[in-house]
């Protein structure tokens, strides 16, 4: 009898201790059923196994929730889910949003509302004209100021070059962030196309850009178009540049013009310490598929929360917690994306990954993070 009692006791005390769990709940209106469904999935995804892990910690002194709302891609039902989420006090901070139409109006509601609002829209504007808003995924603006930075300081290629596709809005945020740098005594040429305007003469960009002799030539455009363009830089026009792209090409990696060129991306996919981490063996295992780039956001987004709950304990949900957070230094060991945190505008500070195409294999480089600010890495 007294063994029942006392097991009774310590159940009962561990129900308790469970119910005195302060419940977080966490906003999310985004598209999770047409154009952008696979990206929300993959960020819920990670973003539930966050949560399952965080809620099971007997000494954490909270338990986040989620709650979703379809927004089908449009800002004017994004609108109306953010009004609901915070009207009616369902939820206690706003994350989300990688469409970046939906998050230009979410994030002046949310402000109206005095709501802080951590963002996946990967767009430096975002974080403009209020005073509730951080933007969690990479911007191009600061991803194009980090790959200048590269070439300049690791590489120190002095007279660098931007061939990009105008017609791509994050192409042009990348395009002006490389620009920057010609403030700290690079020479830098901008020369863009369109995509959208048939038949495009490659010919002639990489001739006016030949004039100019360039170190490195960095291009951003479709993947499809870096075979031709490369032919005829390297092989018709004879520019013997370094050159570098904006992501992985979808021909054969063994054609002769891909040797030694570089890739830049935002995060790398295969590199070892994410692929070995416990984080990529433990998505796997629950979802029965890898992690990609998303998946490790959400994830990183839920421990980013956590890790603000427990640094400032008693949490005002407020506009005043973003001005608290920017600036604000992390580990980035801490992150599956490498998350640094953010800057005085409220942008995410990441690296960037830098790889290379040696034998017709990816080679991985490294990351590259420098302060800008300070020139210094």
């Amino acid at each position: 009898m007294k063994k029942i009692l006392l097991v009774f006791l310590i159940l009962n005390f561990a129900l308790v201790s469970c119910s005195k769990k302060q419940i977080i709940v966490v906003g999310i209106a985004e598209d999770t059923s047409t154009n952008l469904k696979d990206i929300t999935q993959s960020l819920n995804n990670g973003r539930n196994l966050a949560i399952s892990e965080i809620n099971s910690s007997k000494d954490f002194p909270y338990n986040i929730k989620l709650k979703i709302i379809d927004t089908m891609d449009s800002p004017e039902k994004t609108a109306n889910a953010f009004r609901v989420l915070c009207d009616s006090q369902d939820a206690d901070i706003l994350f989300g949003v990688p469409s970046v139409k939906c998050a230009q109006v979410a994030k002046h509601i949310a402000n109206l509302r005095g709501k802080p609002f951590i963002t996946e829209a990967f767009n430096e504007k975002v974080v403009e004209n209020v005073e509730n808003t951080l933007l969690f995924n990479q911007n191009p603006y600061n991803e194009g100021k980090l790959a200048a930075l590269y070439f300049f300081y690791v590489l120190k290629k002095n007279r660098l070059a931007i061939l990009y596709d105008d017609s791509v809005s994050s192409f042009v945020s990348i395009a002006k962030g490389f620009q920057e740098i010609s403030k700290i005594g690079a020479s830098v040429a901008l020369e863009s196309f369109s995509n959208s305007v048939q038949p495009i003469d490659f010919s002639a960009h990489f001739a006016r850009l030949k004039e100019i002799n360039p170190e490195v030539i960095f291009i951003l455009s479709d993947a499809g178009l870096y075979l031709e363009m490369l032919k005829i830089a390297k092989e018709a026009l004879k520019i013997n540049a370094i050159f570098a792209l904006n992501n992985l090409p979808n021909s054969s990696l063994n054609e002769p013009v891909f040797e030694g060129i570089y890739i830049i991306l935002p995060f790398f996919e295969k590199r070892d310490k994410f692929v070995n981490s416990l984080f990529f063996k433990n998505y796997s295992e629950k979802f029965g598929l890898e992690p990609n780039l998303y998946s490790a956001l959400g994830y990183d987004e839920m421990m980013f929360f956590k890790q603000i709950l427990t640094d400032f304990k008693q949490v005002s949900f407020d506009i005043g917690l973003v001005e608290k957070l920017k600036g604000l230094k992390f580990e980035k060991e801490k992150f599956c994306i490498s998350f640094l945190g953010f800057d005085k505008n409220g942008l995410a500070k990441r690296p960037i990954d830098i790889l290379k195409i040696l034998g017709g294999n990816i080679t991985y480089s490294s990351e590259f993070w420098m302060d800008y600010t300070g020139y210094s890495f």
